[in-house]
């Protein structure tokens, strides 16, 4: 760095402002100095990195008396949650208060002083913001293990290392809940590690007593994949206590980490597989489903196993108990490095950007969408990580894209996310909104916290809202699901009335979720019906999805229902009815005319209303339905068998 002439080291560090009139915005900027407990910080301008929740920016150090040359300058990673993380905090409860929760637990934590967590300089509140500042690290452990360049041990005693803070944690009464080989720092030497990254960590306080269900909601929580646990998406384990057992659940997905891009569960296409394959479990007592790659070392799968049990109880105690586990076997482990870098890591080629944005452009499958908004949504998408793929269409007059992790931060282990599925990206425009903060507000603010309570089933329907000031664009990521088939191509099936009214009943149920938080789902049709196969069991699994319009009207609501019946009876084929048995010939009739009644417009129907009216369905031409109505059964469970199996066979062709 060349300083001005006549200027010193020292000039750099002059004029210093508290840190609580910090800005966000300043640590963009190089050359703000900021004081807090004794030491100088500069801002460089340079980033560090960005993840889910922030953005991390380097930053200079010092004493504020003495001072080193410039030269002897420590480094440290300021961060700083991005705004529309800030915006949805405001409005979510449940973010809010998770939110609330780890600022306590983060300084409580640091107070420790464990030689394995991370230290803490600053954690403060700012003009803007909530500024954590940390000691710089040569890299995350996912970063130090790709290139292939530790052994089996060094890379077990890494983790080990960390655990030690990980279980320095738990005795102190908090629990991580995100704990993976990307929140465990290495040092230049890769000689120590530190668990780091606490923005989802909890408190004794916060979590003793309360089940799963209780706190999370609904909400996906964590890395899928790697540190979410069954017992926080499958319902039937949902009323267990909440415990330290969910972060021994993660350390088995990071030690399987330690060798492979792949994940415990084998290949999946979406994560909608994935997700169901952690609720189904990789370890039922003691019976193994994990897929393992031969990178993977023999003597550490029973460990990751008992870490990895769908049931805690099955798990190991403690994170303790796992550290002595790995240093009984760490002899067994091979000293000498490894040399298994990914082909794609050796010969990386990215290809020329503008050649494959005019690929895009050149096939897009609306005439309508421009190649200056193509230009845009592969900037946009750039810059949080992503590049762009294809040109899907447009839902309601919105311009709707594929994307995909940018391969090279993949390769590196840079890409901010643990989920590295392809994404659906809806691109809104925002240059010509009068209201651009109102829209900004409800996307954030409104409708995103409410989509993620009510995840339909295993598809989280929205997984992130990003505003990029550059573009003026108001990105909405959702999760993209391979082998699928939409409603459309269920006009040419004579479906069976148990197929017609248990798909009605599981669908209506899930527009029910979003009517209960007084939310319209605004675009109710066959087109944003998918049905989604689940091959090894042979089913079918749907989800009302093209959630691109939502809004809080009571009328959009009450055209839900409208075109839910229309979508009903569209699949209700006449001589079903009078083909049934004599016995429900007058009840099925009247079910069709009260179907009727509540596709006219002019007749305004709840849709607890038009639920009874498909249950009453159900219930004439299945006993064991009407018998679990009467008994508070799991009706959504009952309905799902009626049509998955039959429908999954007629869709992917193994009835024709």
């Amino acid at each position: 760095m060349t300083r001005p002439p006549g200027s010193s080291a020292n000039d750099l560090w002059s004029a210093p402002i508290p840190v609580g009139q910090l800005t966000a915005g300043d640590l963009a900027r190089p050359g703000v100095v900021f004081e807090h407990g004794g030491y100088l910080y500069r801002t460089t301008g340079s980033t560090a990195g960005q993840g889910g929740m922030g953005n991390t920016y380097l930053v200079a150090f010092r004493p504020v008396e003495g001072g080193a040359p410039l030269a002897r300058d420590q480094a440290a990673v300021a961060k700083v949650f991005h705004g529309d993380y800030l915006r949805g905090m405001k409005s979510d409860p449940v973010v809010q208060r998770d939110a609330e929760c780890a600022m306590r637990s983060l300084v409580a934590i640091a107070a420790l002083q464990h030689p394995n967590i991370l230290p803490l300089f600053i954690s403060e509140p700012i003009v803007d913001n909530h500024l954590t500042v940390t000691p710089l690290q040569a890299g995350t452990l996912r970063q130090v293990v790709r290139p292939g360049c530790l052994s089996q041990r060094r890379r077990v005693e890494l983790l080990a290392s960390a655990l030690r803070g990980l279980h320095a944690i738990h005795e102190a009464g908090f629990i991580h809940r995100d704990f993976t080989v990307h929140n465990v720092l290495v040092d230049a030497v890769m000689d120590s590690s530190y668990v780091f990254d606490f923005d989802l960590a909890l408190g004794e306080a916060d979590y003793r007593g309360k089940s799963y269900r209780e706190l999370y909601q609904g909400r996906l929580i964590g890395s899928p994949g790697y540190s979410v646990a069954p017992e926080t998406l499958e319902s039937s384990l949902m009323d267990a206590e909440v415990t330290p057992l969910i972060d021994v659940f993660a350390v088995g997905g990071a030690l399987f980490a330690l060798f492979t891009d792949e994940l415990p569960y084998g290949r999946t296409d979406d994560m909608w597989s994935l997700l169901l394959r952690v609720t189904e479990g990789a370890v039922l007592d003691g019976a193994s489903r994990v897929v393992y790659p031969d990178s993977v070392p023999r003597v550490l799968r029973p460990i990751i196993e008992r870490c990895l049990e769908r049931n805690p109880d099955r798990r190991y105690a403690g994170v303790d108990r796992v550290i002595g586990e790995l240093e009984a076997v760490m002899p067994e482990l091979a000293r000498e490095d490894l040399d298994d870098a990914p082909a794609v890591f050796k010969t990386m080629r990215f290809g020329d950007p503008d050649a494959r944005v005019n690929a895009v452009f050149e096939a897009r499958a609306d005439a309508s969408v421009t190649r200056e908004l193509v230009g845009d949504v592969n900037a946009a998408l750039d810059r949080v990580g992503y590049e762009l793929r294809r040109a899907m269409g447009r839902v309601k007059e919105q311009a709707i894209f594929m994307a995909a992790p940018r391969p090279d931060l993949v390769a590196r282990g840079d890409f901010p996310d643990t989920n590295t599925y392809p994404k659906l990206v809806t691109a809104i425009p925002m240059r010509n909104d009068p209201d651009p903060e109102r829209t900004l507000d409800l996307w954030v603010g409104g409708y995103l916290p409410i989509l993620r309570q009510a995840r339909q089933g295993m598809l989280t329907p929205l997984y992130r809202v990003v505003h990029d000031e550059p573009c003026a664009l108001l990105l909405l990521f959702s999760e993209y699901v391979d082998d699928v088939r939409f409603g459309p191509e269920l006009d040419h099936l004579d479906l069976s009335l148990e197929e017609v009214f248990g798909l009605g009943y599981v669908v209506a149920r899930q527009v029910r979720r979003l009517h209960a938080r007084g939310m319209a789902h605004n675009n109710v049709c066959a087109d944003s019906l998918l049905l989604k196969a689940l091959r090894q069991a042979r089913r079918v699994h749907p989800a009302m999805v093209g959630i691109v319009a939502p809004s809080f009207s009571a009328a959009d609501m009450a055209e839900d229902v409208r075109r839910l019946a229309l979508l009903v009876l569209s699949w209700l084929r006449p001589d079903r009815i009078q083909t049934s048995e004599a016995i429900h010939r007058a009840r099925m009739a009247d079910v069709r005319q009260r179907l009727e009644s509540a596709a006219d417009s002019a007749d305004v129907r709840a849709i607890e209303e038009f639920i009874a009216v498909v249950a009453d369905g159900l219930s004439v031409i299945d006993y064991n339905f009407g018998v679990l109505r009467e008994t508070d059964g799991d009706l959504d469970a009952y309905a799902l068998l009626l049509f998955s199996p039959t429908l999954y066979g007629r869709l992917w062709g193994l009835d024709r």
